[in-house]
């Protein structure tokens, strides 16, 4: 169903009722009613088209929408937006909702990406975790403050934090391909498993049939 398709139903539905309906406040509340109910309806099934149907195309690949929605919500950067929106939740009740959407920042610019994060740590995308690990430690090793002397530590310290994010960075992101990979896995072996149980019936069936017609010629 399009969005076309769907108004014209709704607009349909909402003149029927506002006719065969009482006049008064009754039908102002039905109106609405019966509105609201169509544009949700109409927003469901439009979303699980899209949801099911739609595709990215993210370097010149066609990605289907539902897989880069999972992505997303399990990327860092949904579980920010998580922290953050909880946070302002807090707020809200603390010190009111306008001073604190004035706090609320969703996109900050100190978010680090995960090609920001390699070029920080000076390493290829296709490193090794045990490689990347051997990197990270020599790296926080060199700038640990405690290594520095008091008028350097200061530096050293906002640097060795740079270097702990972006290798955390790094981390949570291949931790949740591994997920998403497992369970694309664990769903491809279903799969198959369901399909070879459906061959295994259908030629159980057959075999079945034929005995019972080589039964039947026999009597």
């Amino acid at each position: 169903i399009d969005t076309t398709t769907g108004a014209l139903l709704g607009y349909t539905w909402f003149r029927r009722y506002a006719v065969e309906e009482e006049e008064g406040m009754r039908i102002k509340r039905g109106k609405k009613k019966v509105f609201l109910t169509c544009v949700v309806a109409l927003l469901v099934l439009q979303g699980g088209y899209y949801y099911n149907n739609a595709t990215m195309t993210i370097e010149g690949i066609q990605v289907p929408l539902r897989d880069v929605a999972v992505e997303f919500f399990n990327s860092p950067a949904w579980v920010e937006t998580k922290i953050k929106l909880a946070q302002f939740y807090e707020e809200v009740w603390e010190i009111g909702f306008l001073p604190a959407l004035s706090r609320l920042n969703l996109f900050s610019e100190e978010s680090m990406s995960e090609e920001a994060a390699y070029q920080l740590l000076g390493v290829e995308a296709n490193i090794t975790s045990t490689a990347l690990k051997k990197k990270f430690r020599k790296l926080s090793l060199e700038y640990h403050p405690d290594k520095h002397p008091p008028e350097t530590r200061e530096k050293a310290n906002e640097k060795f934090m740079e270097l702990k994010t972006a290798y955390d960075v790094i981390m949570k992101m291949r931790s949740y391909r591994t997920k998403i990979e497992s369970a694309k896995l664990l769903k491809e072996m279903a799969d198959r498993l369901n399909r070879f149980e459906e061959k295994y019936k259908k030629s159980k069936e057959k075999n079945e049939e034929k005995k019972g017609e080589e039964d039947k010629t026999e009597l």
